[in-house]
């Protein structure tokens, strides 16, 4: 039962780093979206097209 017990916690660990790399990925394209967003206010003629 012990080595279960041990397994059970690296799963749970693998799992949990899994989460916070998807976090950090999906952190990392609200802020490239945020970033395209605010090139194209930028550009008068692209504004035309995206508003």
């Amino acid at each position: 039962m012990e080595g279960m017990e041990l397994n059970n916690n690296n799963v749970k660990i693998k799992a949990t780093e899994q989460l916070i790399k998807e976090k950090r990925e999906k952190k990392r394209e609200r802020e490239n979206q945020l970033s395209t967003y605010s090139i194209k206010l930028q550009s008068p003629v692209m504004e035309s097209f995206f508003v």
